[in-house]
Parts: structure tokens; C-alpha cells; sequence
């Protein structure tokens, strides 16, 4: 299963996704075509910001989405809390609101 994360698309992070995120925050530059692994994760990424951040990846899982073992999550601005969130169907897009 193949998911698409953008830094435009909101505060989505699911735990799978935070160790590579977490690269970005830091300041680490990971040029487009980076593959990073972690455990029943692999992550690409697709584009970067002028200063070599990640801007966008692709995350391909080793389970479907939909499985019980991933609890995906956004960031609700109205309400300030996090909300479960279904993820999009395969080839589909889900774009989340924020201030980004």
C-alpha cells in the first residue's frame, strides 16, 4: 500500500511517519530520490524546499492502510484536538486543512 504525505497537505503523522519527519524538523536536507526504511515502512522522497528539506514523500506500508494496527490521525484546527482519519482510497488524495 502507497500513501503520499506533503508538508501543504497538514500536521498528519502517524507514528510510522515521525522518525523521518522528525529528520526534517532537525534541518537535515534529504534530497529527492532519498529512501529511508523503517520497520514495515518505506519512505521516498518526492520533492524538497529550496533549502533541501523534504517538502513531500511517498510512504508505501507493508499492510493496508485500513489495517487495525495503524492508527492514522490529523491535527483538527477547529476543535484543537487530534481526530481519527480515514485514509484515502488507493490512488486517491486526501487533502487535510491547516495553516500551512
Amino acid at each position: 500500500m502507497t500513501t503520499h504525505q506533503s508538508t501543504g497537505d497538514g500536521p498528519c503523522v502517524p507514528a510510522t511517519q515521525r522518525r523521518f519527519w522528525f529528520l526534517g524538523m532537525l534541518g537535515a536536507t534529504l534530497p529527492a530520490g532519498t529512501r529511508v526504511a523503517l520497520p514495515g515502512c518505506a519512505v521516498t522522497v518526492t520533492e524538497t524546499t529550496p533549502d533541501g528539506r523534504p517538502a513531500a514523500a511517498r510512504f508505501r506500508f507493508a499492510e493496508p492502510l485500513e489495517d487495525e494496527r495503524y492508527c492514522w490521525l490529523a491535527w483538527d484546527w477547529t476543535s484543537w484536538a487530534y481526530e481519527r482519519l480515514r485514509p484515502p482510497s488507493p490512488g486517491a488524495r486526501k487533502t487535510l486543512s491547516g495553516p500551512f
